[in-house]
């Protein structure tokens, strides 16, 4: 193939010459661009969650007569929902909680080892039972679950933060707070004197969907 004629033609022609090379060089950045977004949303949907996804099942209610809007029914309603549901053949485990895998949102707050305000950790905080690791699937790697008596004991009028006294937390909490290792038995206080809890279990990985698109809160979830 003859370039000599090619490259005349070009270099009488810059105009057009230019023209070809731009497309080709947008074309290329619009392609690179593509393929950057397709590997980001890979990486994302094939990010291990902790959670056994294939069995998991998401029930909701809403309340349609006037008698179930009283807090005390409704609480009363929930748990027998909650123990039919674990009373069906083959089923594991069954919790309630207002925060669910996958929802795009939460609640965050800003615990800190005891002692310690400078070196508070952005984390969400999930409101459940003592059942809600074995539903979603996660691992308990060190100590040991919250218990039902431990949340039938908080006060009604009690806050988040002060809910039961003690909670369970993830490893990637557990390493920011307490690099060395010692997380489990140790106290985590919020911002201003707001609570104090005791560590008494830390659990296995777990996606954490409060991330704001840009994995701020990572895997740091308080139980």
């Amino acid at each position: 193939m003859e370039f000599g004629p090619i490259f005349r033609a070009m270099t009488r022609n810059r105009a057009r010459f230019l023209l070809i090379v731009a497309e080709v060089a947008l074309t290329l950045a619009i392609v690179a661009n593509c393929v950057t977004l397709i590997l980001e949303a890979r990486e994302a949907m094939t990010r291990p969650s902790g959670f056994d996804e294939a069995n998991l099942i998401r029930v909701t209610s809403t309340a349609f007569a006037d008698g179930l809007r009283d807090s005390n029914a409704l609480a009363q309603l929930t748990r027998a929902d909650v123990a039919a549901l674990r009373a069906i053949p083959g089923v594991k485990a069954a919790s309630n909680t207002m925060f669910f895998p996958f929802m795009g949102g939460g609640m965050s707050f800003g615990p800190h080892p005891a002692g310690a305000p400078d070196r508070e950790v952005a984390s969400q905080f999930y409101l459940a039972d003592p059942a809600l690791l074995d539903t979603l699937g996660v691992r308990l790697v060190q100590g040991r679950n919250l218990t039902q008596a431990e949340l039938d004991s908080n006060p009604p009028e009690a806050d988040v933060a002060q809910a039961h006294g003690v909670v369970v937390i993830s490893q990637a909490l557990a390493r920011q707070l307490y690099p060395n290792g010692d997380a489990l038995g140790k106290d985590i206080e919020l911002p201003e004197g707001q609570g104090r809890s005791t560590i008494v279990g830390i659990f296995d990985r777990f996606f954490n969907p409060f991330n704001g698109g840009n994995g701020t809160l990572d895997e740091r979830v308080v139980l």
